[in-house]
């Protein structure tokens, strides 16, 4: 182990804005396909620190803190909890939000994979109060303005956490 996820996040909570964004770069790329890389992460006490980025100015930024904290979370519920305890479940409910109204594919994609995530526990049990939230902000009424679309892997995301917040569950 090289050690370099302790002193990124650490500089996550750097006062110069530059060693911040490298941060959230180097700890995407890190994170990515990489659950032990992820779990250090989580133990490095990365949730804390990225979402204090959760409203970034950058939009790039914030897309990126999500896909660092749904790395960390999928490897523990301990983690999963920590970011719902942190404001994790708005976070996510802003961003699908904002990819909605977005016409890239990518964007739509990756908020949904990220609420689809949000709502499993490790053992793949659906959490009913995180389904109330979800639909207490209207996510499945976004969604069904977003099913007029060509892409196929965004429509099947679309019809999966349409049928987890009706309650099915996914194999």
């Amino acid at each position: 182990k090289a050690g370099a996820i302790p002193p990124l996040v650490n500089f996550l909570e750097s006062k110069e804005k530059y060693r911040q964004q490298c941060a959230v770069v180097a700890l995407a790329i890190l994170t990515r396909d990489s659950p032990a890389n992820s779990k250090a992460a989580g133990s490095a006490r990365a949730i804390d620190a990225l979402m204090k980025h959760k409203d970034s100015p950058i939009p790039e930024a914030r897309d990126e803190v999500a896909i660092i904290v749904r790395n960390i979370f999928m490897e523990d519920d301990d983690y999963r909890d920590q970011f719902v305890e942190k404001g994790g479940v708005s976070f996510f409910i802003k961003q699908f939000n904002e990819a909605a109204g977005d016409s890239e594919p990518e964007a739509q994609l990756d908020a949904i994979l990220n609420l689809t995530d949000l709502l499993k526990d490790g053992a793949g049990e659906i959490k009913k109060d995180i389904v109330d939230q979800f639909m207490k902000a209207g996510v499945d009424v976004k969604l069904q303005g977003m099913e007029d679309t060509d892409d196929n892997e965004l429509k099947e995301a679309i019809e999966d956490l349409r049928d987890m917040l009706g309650g099915k569950t996914l194999d």
